[in-house]
């Protein structure tokens, strides 16, 4: 989870009606959906690249007197430290944004999760609180025809155009073989009110294996 002054608290809240069962947090960064599960009961496992970050999460823990449990790890490599199928519910929070092959993480995920388990992921609709470290732009078609037609073209000259990509979120996850639910989550509890996809992949409804070439066209 994305380490900002955006609407933490509110996001938290929000996503916590989503989780169930066994959890990893994948890019849990400095741990708080881990604090608040401890608060709650919840079983939840968070994991994250930056060590930094792990250790102010345990630190926070031990001031407030709550255990988790977190570990370092790479999202890539998420898939070769549990045991396949282990999960009923994988979150992934303001990460896929950041990397440079989401579509690995997310497969990587998906060997986690229970065959009647859920990924839930959240990421910025489109270029909302822009980052210069996002790598990945996702938009549904009603969002970038918007976008498009009203400022893109201002935006774009400021853009690394070379390192960024932008992403139809209904290609990209069909591409992955499951059917999703998408919504758009708007966190108004502070000051920097934002605007996020809430993207949940249910394992049990994936979509009938095709050819590529008949896919890209039934996504046309």
């Amino acid at each position: 989870m994305e380490n900002s002054k955006i609407n933490v608290k509110a996001r938290l809240n929000a996503i916590i009606g989503y989780l169930n069962g066994k959890i990893l947090d994948i890019g849990c960064n400095d741990c708080r959906l881990e604090l608040k599960g401890a608060e709650l009961g919840l079983d939840i496992t968070g994991c994250d690249l930056s060590n930094r970050e792990l250790k102010k999460g345990r630190q926070k823990a031990k001031e407030l007197d709550l255990k988790i449990s977190v570990m370092q790890c790479c999202a890539y490599d998420v898939g070769d430290k549990f045991k396949p199928e282990s999960f009923d519910t994988i979150f992934m929070g303001e990460l896929i944004e950041h990397l440079e092959n989401p579509e690995e993480a997310i497969t990587e995920a998906l060997k986690l999760l229970k065959k009647t388990g859920k990924l839930i992921i959240t990421t910025p609709c489109g270029f909302a609180h822009y980052s210069p470290d996002h790598r990945n732009f996702f938009f549904v078609n009603d969002r970038l025809k918007l976008l498009i037609k009203y400022w893109m073209l201002d935006f774009l000259p400021y853009m690394y155009l070379s390192t960024v990509k932008i992403i139809m979120v209904e290609k990209f996850f069909a591409r992955i073989g499951y059917k999703t639910g998408i919504r758009e989550m708007e966190w108004k509890e502070s000051k920097h009110p934002s605007l996020d996809y809430l993207i949940v992949i249910d394992k049990a409804m994936p979509l009938p294996k095709i050819g590529k070439k008949e896919n890209d066209e039934k996504q046309k």
